[in-house]
């Protein structure tokens, strides 16, 4: 047989191995696929990747859309609104065909952030029973991003859309289920949730990097990072020390996390989990975190609403809503860890449009920093979309404060948000107050509540400054409006505050 003849033959051979990636066959990131969730009332982004200059075109019900993909293979369509319903299946057409089943058409929320967030179902209040409920609920869809990070942008994230059931839910994030299984309950339409958290990262792996390096603010977290890379070589050997004594002993290897991938890294979080994402259609994002940031409140007052408007500017769908869970109360193992200013920059990031925060300073477990109650914190989320989104009329936060006037001997405040009436939660006098002078010592205050305002005053304080109010890391506090939700903690006054003493480098193990 010549040489030719046989460099023929194995070119035909790959051909027919090889034919579909030789030819770049259309393809599709795995967020687009079979069991999937797509944002009712939207223009409908699909997209994936095919050979360069390939025609494609992508089908649902009676609405087809076709395009060309680019010089470097992407491609991506529009599809005009569609209305809650399903199940629909669609199919994307180029050199090969794609059939996507079983979508639903319904309302999508990212749910992103931390540990609190991660936290599941089966790790909840009355678990078991939640569980076996799920079989009521096919109609909620849930999308879990695998933990990965990243020193660039991704295309892709590793996934599947699973169908809710008894043998699912189980390991869906608790505080996004329950609010999406409020949410289906009262519009009787299909939810969709896609989870893109992990726990113990810090706020600045969740921003892209060109935002972080454009606020002063990010420095300490840089200076933070520089040392975790000096420190890493020492924690990966031990890390990789633990790995071998685990494969000896027979039990599961932790995979070990390289420094190009790790999660305290600025913006890698963002890189591989959240840039994936970007323009898929969706209502909102569903926010819970904040305790790797413990310290450093005023950086994250200000990088999170850069963050925000980032992301929306990102998605290039407006001001879509943003709801976040301000962080609860809790009893830490240090005594110098405090969170009063973190909560403070949490609930000053409610003056970004568009935004609501969930006070859980009444839900949380003072001896777990994941308080289990997230049922509750599901129903508070629901309450802020059904009203902001959905038009509902409900009332979704408690007392904010307002203002503040001295009178005599006392300080009276004002409130937004006091729909119904103040009242202390189960009768009884008003907790959680604290009145100062000049002197900046707080002491403890009687509150009382006259109309739609509250008097604070002591006897030890005849000429008060200021007031605060469940301004502790586990406060007894019970300030609540007529539909029995809890104010926020907040204080009058702007004097400097302790801050956390914990918190020498950003978190992040190196094994999972």
């Amino acid at each position: 047989m010549s040489k030719s003849i046989f460099a023929t033959i194995i070119a035909l051979a790959c051909v027919v191995i090889l034919g579909p990636r030789a030819n770049a066959e259309v393809r599709l990131p795995s967020l687009i696929g079979d069991n999937m969730m797509l944002q009712q009332h939207v223009n409908v982004p699909i997209w994936g990747t095919a050979s360069p200059k390939e025609h494609v075109t992508v089908t649902i019900g009676k609405q087809t859309a076709s395009t060309t993909a680019d010089p470097d293979g992407r491609w991506k369509v529009k599809l005009k609104p569609l209305q809650a319903g399903g199940p629909f299946t669609m199919t994307i057409a180029g050199k090969n065909r794609i059939t996507v089943r079983n979508i639903l058409v319904g309302e999508v929320w990212l749910c992103a952030g931390q540990s609190n967030m991660v936290m599941t179902v089966q790790q909840s209040n009355d678990a078991a029973r939640e569980i076996a409920d799920a079989k009521n609920y096919p109609q909620i869809r849930y999308y879990d991003v695998k933990r990965r990070a990243s020193s660039k942008p991704l295309n892709d994230t590793v996934g599947k859309w699973v169908i809710c059931s008894p043998e699912t839910a189980g390991k869906f994030s608790a505080a996004g289920y329950f609010f999406a299984r409020d949410i289906h309950k009262t519009l009787k339409a299909p939810v969709g949730l896609i989870l893109s958290a992990w726990g113990g990262s810090n706020m600045e792996a969740f921003v892209r990097l060109d935002v972080l390096k454009s606020h002063p603010e990010s420095a300490a977290y840089f200076k933070l990072w520089e040392q975790r890379k000096a420190a890493f070589p020492a924690e990966l050997a031990a890390a990789e020390k633990k790995a071998a004594q685990a494969k000896a002993a027979g039990k599961p290897v932790p995979t070990m996390r390289t420094l190009e991938g790790h999660q305290a890294r600025p913006a890698s979080i963002y890189n591989a989990m959240i840039s994936p994402l970007i323009g898929f259609g969706m209502r909102g994002v569903l926010w819970a975190g904040g305790k790797a940031n413990r310290g450093r409140a005023k950086e994250y007052s200000v990088l999170m609403p850069a963050m925000i408007q980032d992301w929306r500017k990102s998605w290039g769908e407006g001001d879509f809503p943003f709801y976040f869970c301000q962080m609860a109360n809790w009893i830490p193992n240090n005594p110098n860890e405090h969170w009063e200013e973190l909560r403070e920059a949490m609930l000053k990031t409610t003056n970004l449009k568009n935004t609501g925060m969930v006070v859980c300073i009444d839900i949380g477990d003072p001896h777990n920093v994941h308080p289990k109650a997230k049922q509750e914190v599901g129903r508070r989320l629901a309450l802020i979309a059904k009203s902001r989104v959905y038009g509902m009329k409900v009332t979704y936060s408690g007392p904010v404060y307002e203002s503040m006037r001295i009178e005599r001997s006392a300080i009276r405040l004002r409130f937004k948000h006091v729909d119904g009436g103040l009242a202390a939660r189960g009768g009884g006098p008003l907790n959680g107050f604290a009145i100062s002078g000049a002197d900046r010592v707080f002491v403890p205050a009687q509150a009382v509540v006259f109309g739609d305002t509250i008097v604070v005053q002591s006897e030890k304080v005849r000429a008060p400054v200021a007031v605060r109010y469940a301004w502790e890391m586990n406060p007894d506090c019970n300030l609540v409006n007529g539909a029995g939700l809890p104010a926020s903690p907040f204080r009058t006054d702007k004097w400097p505050l302790k801050r956390s003493g914990e918190n020498p480098t950003p978190s992040g193990s190196e094994t999972e």
